[in-house]
This record gives structure tokens, sequence and C-alpha cells, in this order.
């Protein structure tokens, strides 16, 4: 009996905390949610080409409505993707995420396309940039690694393996797919099905930062965080335009 009262004890706090993590988060939803109305009536009055980001974080783009799950800054709204998007339908030019979509569950993932694709104008493009999987089975199956590549494997190693982990991809794939709150690792091919499914016609892949799209080019900034070379290994940008 006195071995169960301190793990009570643990389970009872846990509770405790996760229900007050939930309330605080319903809490901040709900006054994001009566927050935004008026910035994006603002926002669509006063641009007529108009282009929304989801996940900004702290990648804050020029003359785009800036959202967040997390707002870290009175420039940017709060909005989950997860729920339908506040914006009429054909009421948008341009949709941008970056490192977002890989964080909900895949039929969330594909909810949200299909939301993108009912507030996008006539010709209107969403640009996804996300991990490829294709990235990971090339670094698992492969022992002939690029210098990239090899130094990707060495990092995560050291990082999230100090102790007892060694030169192999299979590292590199098992922390991959379960740190960062990944859920669903998309390859070219699922993320440009999902697409085609919800009814974009034309899906084309990029290389980062390029677009023959002004306003969609250089807007990626995740290799601020794990440096440029890395996000061009692991990043895929598929842009899909409406007709």
């Amino acid at each position: 009996m006195q071995h169960s009262v301190p793990r009570l004890v643990r389970v009872v706090g846990h509770n405790l905390r996760q229900g007050i993590h939930q309330a605080h988060s319903e809490v901040r939803r709900l006054h994001g949610a009566h927050a935004r109305a008026s910035v994006i009536e603002r926002y669509m009055a006063s641009h007529e080409v108009r282009c929304v980001q989801f996940g900004a974080g702290g990648n804050l783009l020029r003359e785009w409505l800036n959202t967040d799950l997390e707002p870290p800054s009175p420039d940017v709204i709060y909005l989950d993707i997860t729920e339908p998007l506040p914006f009429a339908n054909g009421s948008i030019d341009f949709l941008f995420s970056e490192h977002l979509i890989e964080h909900v569950p895949h039929a969330e993932g594909a909810s949200h396309v299909r939301e993108c694709f009912r507030v996008l104008k006539p010709s209107g493009r969403l640009r996804v940039a996300t991990p490829d999987l294709q990235f990971l089975i090339d670094i698992y199956t492969h022992t002939d690694h690029t210098d990239t590549q090899s130094r990707y494997v060495q990092r995560t190693i050291a990082e999230a393996f100090p102790q007892d982990g060694f030169y192999d991809g299979a590292f590199v794939l098992n922390h991959f797919v379960r740190h960062w709150g990944h859920q669903f690792i998309y390859d070219e091919r699922t993320l440009s099905t999902a697409l085609q499914r919800v009814g974009f016609e034309r899906v084309h892949r990029w290389p980062v930062g390029q677009s023959d799209e002004p306003r969609l080019q250089n807007i990626e900034h995740h290799g601020d965080a794990i440096s440029p070379e890395f996000n061009r290994l692991q990043t895929m940008v598929l842009e899909a335009s409406k007709s």
C-alpha cells in the first residue's frame, strides 16, 4: 500500500496538470478566435492580393496575414489548422505553410488541404513545405551517404543518442518520426494525392526558396533553425494551383 501512494500522487498530479493545460488552451483558443475577426477584416479590406501563412512562428512575412496556433506576438493571429478556416469561399490568393502539416494526423491534414482549396480564389495557389519521407528512406536504406547525409546522421546521433548511439540511418529514422510532435510524414506521392483528391489539378514540386510566382519565392525560413543545407536535404516544397 505504501508504494501505491506515491504512484497515486504522481498520477493525480499528471492528470491535474493535463487538465489545467487543456483549460488554458481552450481559453487561448476562445480569446484568439474572438480577437482575430477584426484583424482579418482589416487585412482583407486593405489588401487586393490576400496571402495567408499558417504556423508562422517568428517568420513574419510582409504583406501577409501571419497566423499560428500559439501567436508569439501581436503581429500574428490565432489559427488552428485542424479547424475550419475563418475565410470566405474563394477569398484568398496565396496560402503557405512550412514544416506544419506533418504535426497533425493524416485525417486532419486532409481536412486542412480541403479547406485551403475552399478559401482559395480561382487560380489561387497553396505552397506547402514539409519534411520528405524519401529523405529518411534514403538515409536508412543507403550506406553510401553523401557528405551532407553523413553529417546529418552524425548530428542526430550526437544530439539524440549521445551515450549508446552509433553510425546508422536507423537512428535518424526513429528519431525523426517520433520527435517534435510529428504525426504523419509525407512523401511527394502521398502529399500530391492528398492535394489532388480535394480538387487541386496542378501540383508542382519546387526546390526550397524557388517558385515561378514572385510572392512565393524565398519565404521558407526553417533553414534558420537547422541550417540551409540540412533544410534542403529534408524538405520538399509542393505548390498546388486551383483552376
